[in-house]
């Protein structure tokens, strides 16, 4: 870094112009708030399309293809972004600060220079306000930043992005996988695998040959709802698993169970076994009710949360993962949201859940279902972990980069190509 040098931000910016859209009320502009900016992809994205008469009134700075906008109201949640071409002389709100560079430094340099962990907390250090913390235009222009020769701006800009092309690439690509993931669950659960006819059913479309049957009349044991547990204290003792384990796969991920201090012979009539059913019954949010998973192998005993109940099918009738893959399906889901009640909370009770009609195929006709989907949501999850991988790379070259701990000539390119990264 001998070779880097140091100066204030406000060195290498100029100053932007503002614009009344008011001024103009026929006219169309877009604007770009703070809320605008995805602070998790650090880019702009919906952005709201007004005429200059319904301009609020903090839409005034006036914004250029290049320049990086940073939010200067509770600035630690890095709303950064660098404008594109496609918002070129459009408005932002006057919660950002507008860097337009004067060419000593290159634009997307000082954008991710503005992504690292020491410029988020200078920001911390410096914010005032408890309940709505903010900085200054002035407090960003007075960062200090590290910058190398110009030659090494451009390639260090261009690594980092084509990570951040990379990880674009493949949330499209998840969010595809997840829409052909719905539309294959609702071709199954109204079509079936055996290219029967279709009739007409309480729940709409399915094979002919199909049963439409109660929850009710497919059950091994009673619902049961799970424990309630006064002060829970984490950190060791037996395996729980909440709510928040009921959102990630099929089968529930027993490695990311938490772990509370009880007494076994209290939760005993709450422990899981293999092919039980978890459903959640009350949520914050609607739509978070009814969400479905199945417990598998068990490396040690576990018990479930009161907010869960437990289903345990009839395996001679209902399979397990046939019964949670139906109730993630669109149709599957919609029909619990429907029989739930909103208070304070969305809640889903055994009787309830208990009339819940469940579409009935022969039993290996559920397995055919079943083995269509875990594969279709293994590949799912394999993107989901490769996007982990990258979103991982972009934080590390990003800190190494931006620090000169690592240099360009360093990074080895045939490993970020073998990752599916073409740098320009």
């Amino acid at each position: 870094m001998a070779d880097w040098a140091r100066s204030n931000v406000g060195a290498h910016v100029v100053e932007t112009e503002t614009r009344d859209p008011r001024r103009t009320p026929d006219n169309d502009f877009i604007y770009v708030d703070v809320s605008s900016v995805d602070n998790a992809r650090f880019v702009i994205e919906s952005p709201q399309m007004l005429k200059g008469a319904c301009a609020p009134s903090r839409a005034r700075k006036v914004i250029r293809a290049g320049d990086v906008i940073c939010a200067t109201v509770r600035p630690t949640l890095r709303r950064v972004a660098l404008v594109t071409r496609r918002y070129d002389n459009q408005i932002c709100s006057t919660g950002f600060c507008v860097l337009r560079t004067d060419g000593s430094v290159d634009p997307a340099f000082l954008y991710y220079s503005l992504l690292t962990d020491d410029v988020t907390r200078y920001m911390e250090s410096i914010q005032r306000g408890a309940s709505y913390p903010a900085i200054r235009d002035s407090d960003v222009k007075k960062l200090r930043l590290m910058v190398p020769e110009h030659n090494e701006q451009c390639r260090i800009a261009a690594l980092l992005s084509a990570v951040q092309r990379a990880i674009e690439q493949q949330e499209r690509l998840i969010a595809l996988t997840t829409e052909l993931k719905k539309a294959l669950m609702q071709k199954l659960f109204t079509e079936g695998t055996r290219g029967e006819a279709q009739k007409e059913t309480d729940i709409g479309l399915v094979p002919e040959s199909w049963d439409i049957v109660p929850l009710s009349e497919l059950l091994a044991k009673p619902l049961q709802n799970g424990a309630f547990i006064k002060r829970p204290v984490e950190g060791e003792g037996l395996l729980f698993a909440n709510v928040v384990h009921m959102y990630q796969g099929l089968y529930l991920g027993t490695s990311r169970l938490t772990r509370l201090r009880v007494s076994s012979d209290n939760v005993s009539q709450y422990m899981l076994s293999k092919g039980d059913v978890l459903v959640v019954r009350s949520s914050l949010k609607r739509d978070g009710i009814g969400q479905s998973t199945v417990v598998g192998e068990m490396p040690e005993q576990a018990f479930f949360d009161c907010h869960i109940i437990r289903i345990r099918p009839n395996p001679s009738a209902l399979l397990p993962e046939y019964l949670a893959s139906y109730w993630r399906s669109p149709m599957g889901k919609q029909d619990l949201v429907g029989r739930s009640k909103t208070t304070t909370m969305t809640t889903l009770n055994q009787r309830s859940i208990s009339g819940a009609l469940v579409p009935i195929p022969s039993i290996a006709e559920q397995r055919e279902i079943v083995e269509y989907l875990i594969k279709t949501e293994a590949a799912e999850q394999k993107r989901k972990a490769y996007s982990t991988t990258l979103a991982l790379l972009f934080r590390t070259l990003l800190h190494q980069l931006m620090t000169a701990q690592l240099r360009v000539d360093q990074v080895d390119m045939s490993e970020l190509k073998a990752l599916g990264i073409e740098v320009n």
